[in-house]
């Protein structure tokens, strides 16, 4: 290893984090000599990074933060800003598995605001996710959830190779499953939240890899153990979260072996197995012991333990982890209402302070500064109380967008009219040959419009193929002719006839205004919700249960 370079050393760091983490140490140890050696300031930074990420996998969090510190002193005399943003990004993921939420939210912060002056678009996503994941750890589900789902959107329209999409992808389709998992805690309708948490974790399976993304792909097995146990399939949850132990063991992963633990313990628990139950769970338990880390499922575990010995009649244990569990438990529920509204304090709101100090430097030349300031103080003042007015005036602008919605619908409801009006059906088609000169294209247009008339665009299975063989044609042709003639392309012009179709339909059928969102969409040939409401927003700008509401409201006055 004394004869490897630096570069040699740091790949073989790499290979090994995920397959030998001892190793990986040992290999970053020699990295920081060489660096050390060769006074390379960048290359001592990187290996002090190095060996703060694989001390945080072996539970040596406080170790990982001094390297950590030393790194960030260093660092700050190249003035990278990226440099400085990796540091202060990792700072806040092991600060956040020692359960030092408020000091990991100040390191993401922090890490925005040097991906903001390195104008890097993808490290600004990246502190955005964390805080949610911050905000998951805290019981604030439903926000976490909108975050991770709106970055995954972000991802999606960036440009970047698809081995960087796809693993910014898998951490956030790891981190909506779990959410959704978790969300059981808040008495979410089950059917919804393991449907949703198993849509996602198939769509991170499908894109990893055992070998090349392993970290990943276990941690989408481990949601996949815990889904089988929702589903009471105990035995399949038994056997995978197995699988999974005998990884972590190998690869000395305390945090997956100890959830591994829990979930076999747990299962074990759900058949009455409670011998099997505490020797699995008191196994989880001397993990936490002896780690640096926090788990969020402590005070589950006192709780389940003393479940398991209340039922093998072990009165003293039983007392001891049910005092435990009642302890964590207040512990927890007040560190998370701190941590969620300093997140709202110092994230989610615009800071003030930093508004003025930008407007300062504006105009700290000038001899006006102080009536500047009492100007801005007024401002201010004048915004918080604009606050209180936000929703009402939100209110009135969706109305105004419902009623133009409404306008459109009786626009369209009027086109249809006429055309049921017309007398003979070959002067409506001689129409469109008249403007066609292309006999082919006239045809097939024509052969659009009977499609569009039996509304075969509603069926889910509406593809360009689908099209393409209803007309008879091909889908290169088919494209074409509505890029050329209906100016859209294939599936805005599919989507557009679903939408105006929904309009209508909506307004005139009083049982179907009753069906959830869900089913709707189903009707008018979508297959999820959420594309059917993202749909009808950019087409109408207003959202499906707004037009609904409106529409509801309209039947009860009249």
């Amino acid at each position: 290893m004394t004869t490897k370079s630096y570069d040699e050393l740091t790949k073989a760091y790499k290979s090994a984090l995920n397959s030998n983490r001892e190793m990986a140490l040992e290999y970053s140890k020699a990295a920081y000599v060489v660096a050390q050696k060769e006074k390379d300031t960048f290359n001592i930074v990187y290996a002090l990074y190095n060996l703060a990420d694989v001390k945080s996998y072996l539970s040596k969090n406080v170790e990982a933060l001094d390297d950590l510190a030393k790194a960030i002193e260093i660092a700050k005399q190249l003035n990278d800003t990226n440099v400085l943003y990796d540091l202060y990004n990792l700072k806040g993921i092991i600060a956040t598995d020692m359960g030092e939420y408020l000091e990991a939210l100040d390191a993401y912060i922090i890490s925005k605001e040097y991906a903001i002056l390195a104008n890097n678009e993808l490290s600004k996503t990246a502190a955005s996710i964390n805080i949610g994941f911050i905000k998951k750890l805290n019981h604030d589900y439903e926000e976490s959830i909108s975050i991770f789902k709106e970055n995954l959107e972000i991802i999606d329209q960036m440009d970047l190779d698809s081995v960087k999409k796809n693993h910014n992808k898998r951490f956030l389709y790891i981190n909506l499953s779990d959410a959704y998992l978790r969300m059981k805690e808040l008495g979410a309708v089950e059917d919804d939240y393991i449907k949703e948490a198993t849509y996602y974790n198939d769509l991170g399976l499908q894109i990893s890899s055992k070998t090349k993304n392993t970290g990943q792909y276990y941690g989408f097995l481990i949601n996949k153990a815990i889904i089988h146990f929702e589903k009471n399939e105990y035995e399949k949850s038994i056997k995978l979260a197995t699988e999974i132990k005998e990884h972590a063991l190998n690869t000395k992963d305390t945090v997956s072996l100890g959830t591994m633990y829990y979930y076999i313990g747990k299962n074990y628990h759900s058949q009455g197995k409670h011998e099997k139950a505490i020797e699995n769970l008191e196994k989880f338990y001397e993990i936490i012991q002896k780690s640096q880390k926090k788990y969020s499922n402590e005070y589950q575990l006192h709780f389940l333990l003393a479940l398991s010995y209340s039922e093998v009649g072990m009165r003293k244990k039983f007392y001891f982890h049910l005092n435990e569990h009642n302890r964590l438990q207040d512990e927890k529920e007040k560190e998370s209402i701190k941590v969620v509204s300093d997140i709202h304090t110092k994230y989610d709101l615009p800071s003030m302070k930093d508004e003025l100090e930008k407007i300062e430097k504006e105009y700290e030349k000038q001899e006006i500064r102080k009536k500047w300031l009492y100007g801005i103080s007024g401002f201010l003042i004048i915004v918080l109380i604009g606050v209180f007015f936000f929703y009402k005036l939100k209110v009135k602008r969706i109305q105004k967008r419902v009623e133009a919605v409404l306008q459109k619908v009786v626009a369209l409801e009027n086109e249809q009219e006429a055309q049921k009006q017309e007398k003979d059906k070959t002067i409506a088609t001689s129409s469109v040959s008249e403007k066609v000169t292309d006999e082919k294209a006239a045809l097939l247009l024509e052969k659009l419009a009977e499609f569009e008339k039996q509304e075969e665009y509603l069926s889910v299975d509406c593809s360009l193929t689908f099209v393409a063989e209803k007309l008879a044609s091909n889908t290169s042709y088919v494209s074409n002719v509505i890029n050329n003639y209906k100016h859209k392309t294939f599936k805005v012009y599919i989507t557009e006839l679903r939408i105006n179709t929904a309009l209508i339909r909506l307004k005139n059928d009083e049982k179907l205004r009753s069906y959830t969102i869900k089913a709707i969409a189903e009707e008018f040939g979508f297959k999820r919700q959420e594309t059917f409401s993202k749909a009808f927003k950019a087409q109408t700008g207003i959202y499906p249960s707004q037009y609904l509401k409106k529409l509801r409201e309209d039947l009860e006055i009249d």
